[in-house]
């Protein structure tokens, strides 16, 4: 990577991943700091402040009072110490807007996936115009012991700070958008569907049973959108097409093109392809929309949604290599504070894998993340260039060593052993049953006296009056 624009040796302790971080803000537009009179009290710049954060998420501390021991005694980078009290660092945490390390993420993310625009870790589904993992990561308890949270029960809600809905880029193992949600206990299927605006139209998304929804898989077919995910059980499928339906090489394959929701209630628009692997080990079944068995065959289909396991990946870097399960205070501010500094500092350890990775011609799941921030700064005090020696002696230190997941039995099957439809079957009138916490559109309510719960809408009952 390019060198920081800010001449003179860095400090003792910069190690490459602090210099990465200091290389990408770097690259930002930071407003300069208006000049103070002499006599004047001292004042911890905003860059500053920020930056000393960022460190001390990289550097593995677990308290704000680091920030504060950083700013005191050591000072960071060019800038020297500043004789502040704790507590004038508090009250800055505390008082600040809870998204302002939202936008240096947000322009972070888009420096790194510059320098990455090339990149393909994913060998399938070339049609799609990206290939994105969807799912949310719910932050640990906060600690009990903090002065704001003493009386509040063991197991209490409250000590959950909330969620993190996240799209990750599957192609270039970056995190691609990060929303904080306050009410951890939020339902994962509502309010994601305005991410929609966000990515490339043609995009394929990877997901799991917790977004299982008809209207979704609608929304997504509408806008031009592909998906993979397993089928929930106890769904009924109406049968429209069979394509295929007997062994396929270590497994028996059945696929079909149908529709989701067999009756009037509950019922998809659109069609839809079901892929059912029967192997010793159970049954496993996934649903997508590219109805093509030759667009994305299904060994692919069984791969990619393997994929949408690398977001949890992710997530075990934010919670257990950057603790992240550590949270710092009881204020939600503070909370914001840590989390979207820790995903600043997940990006840049990414985006030090990928520079590894592409010098040792490496796939990116084969660098193992935890020994890269173990190690990396051990080779930067010892003087030598980190990308440079793990490309070259990474494997045989076992740092870079080959993907340890499980392997699964793939299905084997010619694309004219395939019983193809000439047309896409037609979409049909959709019912959704008032389950997503809408009103069926195709038919308003008839206002009644009296009513009575069922499930999650609400079901009328008829009086002797009428």
């Amino acid at each position: 990577m390019e060198t920081p624009h800010n001449p003179g040796p860095p400090p003792a302790l910069l190690d490459a991943l602090e210099g990465d971080l200091r290389d990408l803000i770097s690259q930002l537009r930071i407003e300069p700091r208006s000049p103070r009179g002499p006599g004047s009290p001292p004042v911890l710049p905003a860059f500053f402040f920020w930056a000393g954060l960022l460190v001390c998420v990289l550097r593995g501390f677990s308290a704000q009072q680091d920030l504060w021991r950083l700013v005191r005694l050591k000072g960071l980078w060019d800038c020297p110490p500043i004789p502040l009290t704790r507590q004038a660092i508090y009250e800055r945490l505390e008082r600040a807007s809870g998204t302002a390390l939202l936008e240096w993420f947000n322009r972070i993310t888009v420096v790194v996936r510059q320098r990455f625009d090339g990149l393909c870790d994913v060998p399938y589904a070339s049609f799609a115009t990206e290939i994105f993992a969807l799912d949310h990561c719910t932050l640990d308890a906060t600690l009990r012991k903090l002065k704001l949270l003493r009386e509040v029960p063991r197991g209490d809600p409250q000590l959950i700070p909330g969620q993190l809905a996240t799209l990750f880029d599957i192609r270039r193992q970056f995190f691609f958008r990060v929303e904080f949600w306050k009410d951890a206990q939020r339902n994962e299927k509502h309010n994601v569907a305005h991410w929609l605006d966000l990515i490339p139209v043609g995009s394929l998304l990877l997901f799991d049973l917790g977004f299982f929804a008809f209207p979704w898989f609608d929304r997504l077919i509408d806008g031009g959108f592909h998906f993979v995910c397993r089928q929930r059980d106890k769904i009924s499928f109406v049968l429209h097409h069979l394509l295929y339906d007997a062994p396929a090489g270590p497994v028996r394959l059945r696929e079909s093109i149908g529709y989701l929701g067999a009756y009037r209630a509950d019922r998809a628009a659109h069609p839809v392809r079901l892929i059912e692997v029967f192997t010793a080990h159970g049954t496993y079944r996934y649903l997508t929309d590219v109805l093509d068995p030759a667009l994305l065959p299904t060994a692919h289909i069984i791969q990619l949604y393997r994929r949408r396991w690398d977001i949890e990946t992710a997530f075990k870097l934010l919670k257990s290599q950057l603790n992240l399960f550590l949270i710092w205070s009881g204020y939600l501010n503070v909370v914001m504070h840590q989390v979207f500094a820790s995903l600043i500092i997940a990006q840049v350890v990414l985006a030090f894998r990928n520079e590894v990775a592409q010098a040792a011609k490496a796939s990116l799941r084969e660098v193992s993340v935890p020994l890269l921030i173990k190690w990396v700064p051990e080779l930067c005090r010892d003087g030598q260039d980190p990308v440079q020696t793990l490309a070259r002696y990474g494997r045989g230190a076992g740092i870079i060593r080959p993907f340890r997941g499980r392997f699964y039995d793939l299905p084997c099957v010619k694309p004219e052993e395939y019983a193809v439809l000439t047309e896409r079957p037609p979409p049909r009138t959709p019912r959704y049953a008032g389950k997503q916490g809408k009103p069926d559109s195709h038919k308003s309510p008839r206002p009644r006296n009296g009513s009575r719960k069922r499930g999650w809408g609400i079901r009328q009952r008829k009086t002797r009056n009428g």
